[in-house]
Parts: C-alpha cells; sequence; structure tokens
C-alpha cells in the first residue's frame, strides 16, 4: 500500500473531527452563547445539510480538477472558517460560518477516496478507500475526544482551534507529500436506473439520521442517563470510534455474501434496541451507578457498530449495480450520509423543543423501525454485491 494513502486518511480524520468535535460541549457553548442547548445542535445540522449540497456542486464545479489541488484547496478552506469560529462573536456567525465550513469540507471525504484509489493499483483501490474512510473512525476515536479534553480545559472555543489545527497539518502535508492526481476520464455507460439506487440510499439515510438524532446532542443526554459531563464524555466518544471500526470489519466481510440483507436488518434492530435503552435511561430520572453506565456504553456501542456496518454493504452493493457510474452514485449516497445527520440532529432540536431530551430517543427508534422495515422489504439476494466491496 501507498503510504501516502495515510495523507488522505489523516484529511478524513481532520474532517471529521472538525465536524463533531463540539457534540460533548453543547452545555457549555449554550450557557456562553445565551442559546438554547436545542439551538447549538442545530450548528451540526447546519454543517451537514451545507456539506451535502455543497460537495456534489463542488465536485461538479471542479470535476476536472487535478484532485490534489481540489483536497488541498478544501482543507484550506475548512481550516479557515474552522479557526474563525473560535472567535465568533454570536450565535448567527457561528452558524454562518458552520454552513460555509461544511459547503466547503464536503468535498474532502470524496476528494480524498479519489485520490487513494488513483495512487495504488486496481488491485489495492478497495483497501485504499477503506483506509480513507477509516480516517473518520479515527475521528471519534481520537480526534473527537482530544477535542472534547481540550473544550473542557480551555473552553469550547479551544476546541475548534483544535480542530483547525487538525485540517491544517493535513493541508500542509496533503500539499507537499501528495503528488499531482489528474482527472480521470470516464469510458464506461454511466447509466442509472435510480429506481435502484433509492432504496440503497434510503437505508444510508434512516441509519444516520437513527443514530445522529441521539449521538448529535450526546453530552446532554450522557449527563442526564450518567452524571458525566465535560471532557469524560470523550471515553464515550471514543467507544463510538470503536464500535465503527468494528461495524466496518463486519459489513465489509459480509457485503459478499447471502447474509448481507441479513445484517442490514440486524443493524438495524440493534439501532432501535440501543434507542430504546437511552429512552429508559433519560425516562429514569437520577443518574444510575456503574450497572447504568456499562449498559449505556453498550447501548452507544452497539449502534455506531451497526450504523458503520451498513455502509459498506450499501456501497459495495451500488457499485456493483453501476460500475460504469461508481462515482455518481457514491457521492448521491454520501449526501445521504449528510442529510441523514442533518435530519437527525434537526428533527431531535425540534423534539427537545416540543417534548423534552427524552424524546430524541424516541424519535431515533422510530427512524430505526423505518429502516428495519425497508431492508426487510428489499427482496432476498439483491444486497449481495457481485464486485469486491469498497470496504474489505
Amino acid at each position: 500500500m501507498d503510504p501516502r494513502v495515510l495523507l488522505l486518511t489523516m484529511a478524513a480524520l481532520a474532517f471529521g473531527s472538525g465536524a463533531y468535535v463540539f457534540g460533548g460541549l453543547l452545555d457549555p457553548m449554550a450557557r456562553d452563547i445565551g442559546v438554547s442547548v436545542a439551538a447549538v445542535g442545530q450548528l451540526q445540522t447546519a454543517f451537514v445539510i451545507s456539506a451535502a449540497v455543497g460537495g456534489p456542486l463542488l465536485a461538479m464545479w471542479g470535476g476536472r480538477t487535478d484532485r490534489k489541488r481540489l483536497l488541498v484547496f478544501a482543507l484550506a478552506a475548512v481550516t479557515g472558517v474552522t479557526a474563525w469560529c473560535a472567535f465568533a462573536s454570536s450565535f448567527e456567525l457561528l452558524v454562518l460560518l458552520r454552513v460555509l465550513a461544511g459547503a466547503t469540507g464536503g468535498i474532502v471525504m470524496p476528494a480524498a477516496a479519489a485520490a487513494a484509489a488513483a495512487l495504488v493499483p486496481v488491485s489495492q483501490r478497495g483497501s485504499a478507500i477503506a483506509m480513507v474512510l477509516g480516517g473518520m473512525t479515527l475521528a471519534f476515536l481520537l480526534g473527537i475526544p482530544v477535542g472534547s479534553l481540550v473544550g473542557d480545559l480551555f473552553g469550547w472555543r479551544a476546541t475548534f482551534l483544535f480542530a483547525a489545527s487538525l485540517s491544517g497539518i493535513a493541508c500542509v502535508a496533503s500539499a507537499i507529500w501528495l503528488p499531482g492526481i489528474p482527472y480521470a476520464v470516464a469510458t464506461e455507460n454511466t447509466r442509472i436506473e435510480w429506481g435502484r439506487v433509492v432504496p440503497l440510499v434510503m437505508m444510508t439515510l434512516l441509519s444516520f439520521a437513527a443514530t445522529m438524532a441521539v449521538v448529535s446532542y450526546i453530552g446532554p443526554v450522557l449527563a442526564v442517563e450518567t452524571g458525566i459531563q465535560g471532557g469524560t464524555v470523550g471515553i464515550f466518544q471514543a467507544i463510538i470510534g470503536i464500535g465503527a471500526l468494528l461495524g466496518l470489519v463486519l459489513g465489509g466481510r459480509a457485503a459478499n455474501s447471502k447474509a448481507a440483507r441479513g445484517v442490514i436488518a440486524g443493524a438495524f434492530a440493534c439501532i432501535l434496541i440501543a434507542q430504546l435503552i437511552h429512552f429508559a435511561q433519560l425516562e429514569g430520572g437520577a443518574p444510575g451507578g456503574l450497572p447504568t453506565m456499562m449498559l449505556v456504553g453498550w447501548a452507544v456501542f452497539s449502534s455506531a457498530l451497526a450504523l458503520f456496518a451498513i455502509m459498506p454493504i450499501v456501497q459495495a452493493r451500488l457499485v456493483s449495480i453501476f460500475p460504469g457510474a461508481a462515482a455518481m452514485v457514491l457521492a448521491v449516497n454520501g449526501s445521504m450520509n449528510y442529510l441523514g445527520q442533518g435530519l437527525g440532529a434537526g428533527l431531535g432540536g425540534l423534539a427537545i423543543r416540543l417534548f423534552g431530551l427524552s424524546s430524541l430517543a424516541l424519535l431515533g427508534a422510530a427512524l430505526a423501525l423505518a429502516g428495519l422495515l425497508l431492508a426487510a422489504s428489499y427482496r432476498r439476494g439483491r444486497l449481495v454485491a457481485s464486485t469486491p466491496p469498497m470496504i474489505t
């Protein structure tokens, strides 16, 4: 494997850390800015929705641009905007900056994946792309927990400076060590049957929406369930990263097997159970002791594992059906990823305002149930990929 793929993994780690780094600090941010926790949670919504829209638009605009230049441009923009977030003087400005960060940063993952595929032989492309996607799991294992600790020690504004430093390092490293990676013109048939795409990308949307309904507000949720706050939330964010990493392995192995459909249905069922556990704990009143922390930890771990087990199966099937239009269908799937996150965070904020914090878990459970029904209705065998999966 070309060692320069590690630079692209670093870019993914930086992007993922910047996207979610303040999730454990919603309470102090809300107090300092003078808005509600639900309002601060909408910063996540602003980021992911703008990434869902801006990423594909930038990909079209820069479609014939050298992959290295596109990646360096995106990382430089994210670095500047994220650093500016640390000095935002109002909530409105912070929202605008998060929109800009999402719109420019939404191209980081597609550009990094395309660059990784170009750096290695065809036989190693799946593994190279897997390494890039693994950078997102490293964000939950390392970047986000460290960011939470930085915010706990030095204030939430320092968290954004930490995230900006990660993307800045990735930007400089990519500019120095990555070679020029020209745009490759596709020659294969790119006709897409959208009727076959929609059920698959809807699984992506529902899985992310169901999980992010709670994860977007993980700080306040854990404070009620377990009593922990501040930097300690980083422990549970690291648990998310471990679950995500194992989920990628599980999903990658299942993608080419007849168990693919069952794995997706089981993953949605796992998310559903985890959300019901959160609901029971949020409704339970006073935070419990060690048994409660272990139960909540299992819910956090299992939902992350389930979410990331779904991803490679869906991606493998999309590439299998449309090998000549893989970039386009994966871009659409990526947009559903961001839209699912935004939907979960946005509906979660509305649920908090209308019904209270515990309603987040019921919302997540309802979305997971919808995904379970969709997966169960998907015809047996149609989720078995006929080509090597994107993640192995």
